[in-house]
């Protein structure tokens, strides 16, 4: 992380905002890892679906996953994005009513699949596997209390945190100051993320364009000056 990642990342804890980009750099635990097994999961296949029962927990390995919710009329709302390391699955095994959420794979990936029986057994007697699950569930607690302040926020505060978040997990600082960010993500994708509608976040882009806070260079954002951009989160 650069000196200004670590800058804004200091910035958006201040204001209260978790990133829905979740991973960890952390070594699996070698006790999970060897009760598990690998498998390989395709672009856009469910992991598991809302209202199902899971019979396993599993730790992404490579790839990313959406986790998000459907309400009663079909509307997505996505949670977070879950990368490498993060836990997809924990808090559904200690709970008998099944999947609050669904999980999709956003990229071809392969994960860590540890089956239900095993994982209480570990989580009972190996205190330290206990440990990186309930620090895992905190941290989504964590997102939703910071998903649910930011949701009385204007757009331009919630678009640009997100936008920041993105710089500090995947930015490439760039000799003049600037930060590319080499993944694509749609309009409804972020507004997805921030409880808005596309209309609002392509305004939201137009607007950060003009002041010269953004560009989309070759169909990738680039953040010009992140300093300035940090002005919009309230």
């Amino acid at each position: 992380m650069t000196k200004l990642q670590q800058e804004l990342d200091e910035f958006l804890q201040e204001k209260n905002y978790v990133s829905p980009w979740l991973f960890s750099n952390n070594t699996i635990n070698p006790l999970f890892a060897r009760a598990s097994s690998i498998i390989s999961v395709k672009k856009n296949q469910y992991l598991y679906r809302q209202g199902e029962h899971s019979d396993a927990i599993f730790i992404v390995r490579t790839g990313r996953f959406r986790v998000f919710y459907l309400d009663h009329s079909g509307t997505e709302k996505c949670i977070y994005i879950v990368e490498r390391g993060s836990m997809l699955g924990e808090v559904t095994a200690f709970d008998p009513c099944g999947n609050c959420v669904s999980s999709i794979a956003i990229t071809d990936a392969t994960l860590y699949r540890l089956n239900i029986q095993d994982f209480h057994r570990l989580t009972s007697s190996h205190p330290e596997v206990s440990m990186e699950v309930i620090q895992s569930v905190n941290h989504k607690v964590r997102l939703l209390c910071s998903e649910m302040e930011f949701s009385s926020k204007p757009s331009a505060s919630r678009v640009a945190a997100s936008l920041l978040a993105l710089c500090i997990r995947y930015g490439k600082e760039q000799p003049d100051g600037s930060i590319q960010i080499p993944i694509r993500f749609t309009h409804e994708e972020l507004a997805n993320l921030n409880n808005l509608n596309r209309v609002t976040v392509s305004k939201m882009y137009q607007i950060m364009q003009s002041d010269h806070m953004i560009a989309n260079v070759g169909g990738y954002i680039t953040v010009l000056n992140a300093r300035r951009l940090m002005d919009y989160v309230k």
